[in-house]
């Protein structure tokens, strides 16, 4: 995936990959107004003896100590031959307690086991207040969330693999564009590039959706135009379970057959088999490369005649040339 795909992504999804970070920060903002605040308290022991002897026996002080919701931790530095002890919970004078109480503990056990070497304490005068305040709670939750939906784009694009441009169709078929829906020339375009599929006005022409929608929209645009056009056209439902195409052929008057999805049954593929010409359509972002890729397939293997493709993009006017 290029960049250039990953901006396309993002400004079509952009009400999900911003609104949801955004709900998401405001709620960590909010988080953080309920949630208890977090205390470190800080102290430390320096000896001249055997500094890993003292670190064991801080240690065991700091479990003994780490209770109440304060949890106290120990980290040795060999090379100062310093035990620094950390109290971390909710309560401010508790953590101070608790740093306290476990770097005397470790100096008297040490003393014990050793009385020739030099120990010296810094005790606990204050803690610091750790807490995510709600301006660095409300920055981390939007990114995370950000971060989270770019990836979630990005999955559900790679596995529903839609198409989301004219390229992503010739890439799929060799198929023509007949026409883009919405447009500016009222199906003028559409409607040229159908007549020119044959050197006669077709008799009945067969549209078939890729997905679920998009027979209807296309049938009425192809209708409007014939009757811009003064070609009178009539427009009939297809039965997802036909065996035929069962209409009657009217001198000088178009057929437009708006047929079932595929999925829903193989009547689509009958009329399309028996039709003059049939047309697809796509649906952008809705329809897949995959079914794409399918239904021309199996028309293909009908032996239908398929003139080409009518893409319906999302509420985007297309230019006459597009």
């Amino acid at each position: 995936m290029t960049l250039a795909d990953l901006a396309q992504l993002i400004r079509h999804y952009m009400k999900y990959v911003i609104v949801v970070p955004v709900i998401c920060a405001i709620v960590a903002a909010l988080a953080s107004f309920v949630l208890p605040p977090t205390y470190v308290a800080k102290a430390s022991l320096l000896t001249n003896g055997d500094i890993a002897l003292a670190g064991g026996f801080a240690q065991n002080e700091a479990e003994l100590f780490s209770q109440n919701g304060i949890e106290v931790t120990s980290t040795t530095s060999t090379a100062y031959r310093t035990i620094t002890i950390e109290a971390q919970g909710s309560d401010y004078g508790g953590c101070i307690a608790a740093a306290n109480a476990t770097v005397i503990a470790a100096s008297e056990d040490y003393r014990k086991a050793n009385n020739q070497a030099s120990i010296s304490t810094n005790e606990a005068v204050t803690a610091e207040d750790q807490s995510i305040g709600p301006a660095k709670a409300a920055i981390m939750g939007f990114i995370a969330a950000f971060v989270v939906m770019i990836c979630g784009v990005m999955i559900f694009d790679l596995v529903k693999a839609p198409i989301k441009s004219r390229k992503d169709i010739e890439n799929v078929s060799s198929l023509p564009i007949l026409g883009c829906i919405p447009n500016r020339d009222r199906g003028e375009r559409l409607l040229a590039n159908v007549r020119f599929l044959s050197d006669d006005l077709p008799s009945n022409i067969a549209i078939v959706p890729v997905g679920y929608t998009g027979a209807t929209l296309t049938c009425a645009e192809l209708a409007s135009a014939f009757e811009n056009a003064h070609i009178a056209a009539t427009r009939v439902k297809g039965s997802p379970h036909a065996q035929s195409l069962n209409t009657i052929n009217l001198p000088e008057i178009v057929t437009l057959i708006e047929c079932a999805p595929i999925s829903e049954g193989v009547g689509a593929v009958y009329i399309a088999k028996e039709a003059d010409i049939t047309i697809l359509c796509v649906c952008e972002w809705r329809d897949s490369r995959k079914t794409l890729s399918s239904v021309v397939e199996e028309l293909k293997f009908a032996k239908a005649s398929i003139g080409g493709i009518v893409l319906l993009t999302e509420g985007r006017l297309e230019n006459s040339n597009g």
